[in-house]
């Protein structure tokens, strides 16, 4: 069986993490070019909804 308090608390932490990825991106958004900063900001954000939707099942899972 899989521990998955273990694994929810990974996935938050990446969720921490892409947070502070999106504030680094918009703090460095002046030297980059308008199509590789959104390009990066889609990026970050979809990776931050895949995670959301792993916790969101975990979270389901361990209600069950």
């Amino acid at each position: 069986m899989m521990n998955t308090s273990a694994i929810r608390s990974y996935f938050r932490d990446l969720t921490y993490n892409q947070e502070e990825s999106l504030a680094l991106l918009e703090d460095i958004k002046q030297q980059l070019s308008l199509h590789d900063y959104e390009r990066v900001k889609d990026n970050l954000i979809e990776k931050q909804i895949i995670i959301t939707k792993i916790i969101d099942y975990l979270d389901n899972e361990q209600e069950a």
